[in-house]
């Protein structure tokens, strides 16, 4: 019997077929780095009468808006106000790429201690969108490999149009971006911003990944670095620390939509940790981050998946829990196991490259081998000392000293250095 394409090859016209076949074509999805990529054309391009800060981010949502967001906008309150200290009037505009632009944001919602002090805006743009101006006194901030792409074209019109010293881009690395997609068109498009021949600031998100980049031989023209910090609202919920009451109970980091976060490989660790050790069938288990089905286990019970949990709700589960799990495939240390260790959870993560959060917190173990049942292992061995010792979370020493006492942000002055020494500013300080 003929095949369906041999017969269509018999009745449908040649022409036909490669129309047909066009058509299906033009209909598959592009990827992501087609269809994030493009110009962004400044409808006009004009001088400001005073500086102007952009960040170009994907959401400004409170909803959306997770630990990378929240920091991008925390390190621009602290580099605002060394610039309001130097007399240097400013404004800030958000320049939104994949949603819109919300009156209540991630900016209004700062505390009333964190606000800027400046003219907030928010612009929705899109690849290929002239909807917005430029000029000589805007300073660019890019906050993924894509929106960095879309920056530079905007930085070489301002200055072909205004000459005067080329002002560098800011770019937010929070991770290494081209190991977040296989190896693809992606990958090398995030890898490309590294080597483009524009003045590039790399503001990076710890000295680990700081050293990780470097030793990928990247090199940009200025490098600031910064560590994390605990949040102000977490660090609000510490003191019930001392009165907390600690259940047998395990809290699992769990993104599926995050590649990073591996969360095949950590439903198949607690998969191993129910059927390897049946002793802990009474302990709870709760999984945070972002909802997912629930992961059924041998002994019949599930792991349940609270979503994303308020900043409130999470302090109050971190209060309550002896155990924690969270996994990363990344040089950058990654929040959320941090924020376990020093809430008193014996947590499991793994290492990675020069990554080793056991010298972070005496609470972090921090696996060499990312394996199912070495994860199993390790959660068995901190639930048997939580057992034997259900305060032994809590007697855990930080080995991180700036991370609840400081700002972590002590690099936004340079930062303010390198936007005055650029020109942008221009004209005497207002």
């Amino acid at each position: 019997m003929a095949s369906f394409r041999e017969l269509s090859r018999r009745i449908i016209p040649a022409s036909l077929r490669r129309r047909l076949v066009s058509l299906a074509l033009s209909l598959q999805p592009r990827g992501l780095e087609e269809s994030a990529i493009g110009h962004w054309v400044p409808e006009i391009l004009r001088h400001q009468e005073r500086l102007r800060l952009n960040l170009a981010v994907p959401s400004i949502s409170p909803a959306q808006a997770y630990g990378g967001i929240n920091t991008c906008v925390a390190f621009l309150h602290e580099l605002s106000g060394h610039l309001t200290a130097r007399g240097i009037a400013h404004e800030l505009r958000a320049i939104v790429t994949n949603d819109d632009a919300p009156a209540a944001n991630v900016f209004t919602n700062l505390p009333p201690e964190r606000q800027f002090g400046v003219k907030v805006s928010a612009i929705a743009v899109r690849p290929h969108d002239s909807g917005f101006d430029a000029g000589p006194r805007d300073v660019f901030f890019a906050t993924t490999w894509w929106t960095a792409h879309n920056l530079f074209p905007v930085l070489r019109s301002c200055h072909a149009a205004f000459g005067g010293e080329k002002t560098p881009l800011f770019y937010f690395i929070q991770d290494y971006e081209p190991q977040l997609y296989p190896l693809s068109s992606a990958s090398l498009l995030a890898r490309d911003t590294y080597a483009n021949d524009w003045p590039t600031a790399g503001i990076f998100n710890s000295q680990l990944l700081a050293g990780y980049f470097a030793a990928q031989n990247h090199r940009l023209s200025h490098h600031f670095v910064f560590e994390p910090i605990l949040s102000d609202a977490l660090k609000a919920q510490l003191p019930r620390l001392a009165a907390a009451r600690k259940e047998r109970k395990i809290l699992v980091y769990g993104r599926p939509q995050e590649a990073r976060n591996c969360f095949s490989l950590v439903r198949m660790a607690l998969q191993s940790f129910d059927a390897r050790y049946p002793r802990y069938h009474s302990w709870a288990i709760l999984s945070a981050g972002a909802p997912h089905a629930p992961i059924a286990l041998s002994s019949g019970r599930q792991v349940l998946s609270a979503g994303k949990l308020s900043l409130a709700e999470y302090a109050d589960e971190l209060l309550r829990t002896s155990v924690g799990l969270s996994l990363m495939a990344s040089p950058h240390p990654s929040y959320p196991p941090l924020e376990m260790a020093h809430f008193g959870l014996l947590t499991v993560t793994n290492s990675f490259a020069n990554k080793d959060l056991s010298r972070a917190h005496e609470n972090l173990i921090s696996l060499p081998r990312a394996h199912p049942d070495a994860i199993a292992d390790a959660l068995a061995e901190a639930c048997a000392r939580i057992e034997d010792d259900p305060a032994a979370g809590l007697k855990g020493r930080s080995l991180m000293p700036g991370y609840v006492s400081g700002n972590g942000f002590d690099c936004a002055r340079e930062a303010a250095d390198l936007i005055v020494a650029s020109g942008a500013v221009g004209g005497p300080a207002a």
